[in-house]
């Protein structure tokens, strides 16, 4: 690639060769002629040692750049071989460095990990955790001049998972479109056959699919709040941080009510829409529920389901089972002695759940199964904008949080069963 230019400057620098050596010979009979002084390399003129210093610095100078290009050429010539080998070219490379380099900087930037694949998805502990992408916000409208400003997306989920945290326990999926989803549900898991003998017939049970499949679509929650200016002034707190957790738990509310009670039209369908009947109390007592029904309940679970299992019922219903006593007059209740564990009944632990039914004839006011058998969608995730432009006139700053989600239990074996009051 550089043979040519290398070439010319050695036969430059064999050039300086002779001029220098001729020079040293005048310069030696020089000497002979003028018998003058000579100095310690045998010139006895000034200007013939000027003219050899002219050449040393001169060839100096030409090996410095014939090096450079020598090793510029061996790295071109190594370059080439690789995308030759590899089949890439140069502005293959140059694209492949840039994104490197941005998705490195965004990395920094958003302090995340990964981007979400739409189709394998993420789970909603993953996002808690930081785990998954935090999306970069505009700061008002493109027309008036919105800056990019860091994303809170974390930080919204974790303020909706304190406002419920039935939406921590369930299974879930991030997908970074919207498009109709459909999910299978698990009607029945059939059996398998053990120690089979060689090229024996393969006689197990069937797994089988619900009739109706999961359809998941993405219906939107949101929140706007304004803020006026001098408030976000002259405040020493952080308003924005304030109106990002409210926003967060109002959300988070919304969104719980859903995965709890939602009909399926128009919104999602809930747990206790999609559980099944596990226990139906005794006549005559207004839907109350006795200790031998909340027992029942919980062994009417499918057993793999058992194991996870967690009990969700309102404030009010949690008091009324505080009260229950075994046979030796025991409480079954177990208060948490760890911060931030919920407490127990009967082994398991107990969620208040401000949208399940209070006790009442014919009222599904217990449930008792794994969360995890509840599929909730989240699209794109959750997004936390700010606009200045909007409230121009009454001189506020709007906030605005939204989400796109949908679910519904994917799991119809008995992963999630209710306690019912009686009818009469």
């Amino acid at each position: 690639m550089y043979e040519s230019e290398i070439q010319k400057i050695n036969t430059e620098i064999g050039r300086i060769h002779e001029q220098r050596k001729a020079a040293l010979d005048a310069a030696e009979k020089n000497a002979k002629e003028s018998r003058t002084g000579i100095d310690a390399l045998g010139f006895a003129s000034a200007e013939d040692r000027a003219a050899y210093d002219g050449y040393n610095a001169a060839e100096d100078a030409l090996v410095a750049r014939r090096d450079a290009l020598v090793d510029s050429d061996r790295r071109a010539k190594a370059h080439e071989k690789v995308t030759a080998e590899f089949g890439i070219n140069e502005r293959q490379i140059e694209d492949s460095k840039a994104d490197f380099r941005a998705q490195f900087e965004d990395m920094l930037y958003r302090g995340g990990k990964l981007t979400v694949d739409p189709v394998r998805g993420a789970s909603l502990r993953d996002a808690r955790n930081g785990d998954i992408e935090n999306r970069a916000l505009s700061s008002g409208t493109s027309t008036a001049g919105g800056t990019a400003i860091p994303t809170r997306w974390i930080s919204l989920i974790q303020h909706m998972v304190e406002a419920n945290p039935i939406l921590d326990l369930v299974d879930s999926l991030v997908t970074a479109s919207g498009e109709p989803l459909t999910w299978p549900r698990t009607a029945t898991y059939g059996t398998a056959e053990s120690e089979k003998a060689e090229a024996a017939t393969i006689a197990g049970t069937d797994l089988t699919f619900n009739a109706t499949r999961l359809t998941l679509s993405a219906y939107k929650y949101a929140q706007v709040v304004d803020v006026p200016k001098e408030l976000l002034a002259d405040s020493m707190v952080d308003i924005e941080a304030l109106v990002l957790k409210a926003t967060g738990v109002a959300i988070g509310q919304a969104l719980a009510a859903r995965v709890m009670t939602g009909s399926g039209s128009s919104q999602p369908r809930g747990i206790v829409t999609d559980a099944t009947l596990g226990v139906t109390g005794s006549a005559s007592v207004a839907g109350a529920f006795s200790c031998d029904n909340l027992i029942d309940l919980e062994y009417s679970v499918t057993e793999p389901y058992a194991r996870s299992a967690v009990w969700i019922a309102r404030r009010a219903t949690v008091g009324a089972m505080r009260k229950l006593k075994d046979t030796t007059n025991n409480y079954l209740w177990q208060p948490s002695l760890i911060l931030g564990q919920p407490a127990q009944f009967d082994g398991a632990p107990v969620i208040s759940e401000p949208t399940v039914a209070a006790v009442a004839l014919s009222a599904k006011s217990v449930l008792f199964g794994d969360p995890m058998a509840y599929l909730l969608r989240l699209v794109g995730g959750v997004t936390f904008e700010r606009d200045d432009s909007i409230g121009f006139k009454s001189d506020t700053v709007s906030f605005k949080a939204t989400l796109r989600a949908d679910g519904g239990l994917k799991d119809l074996t008995g992963a999630v069963k209710y306690f019912q009051g009686n009818a009469a």
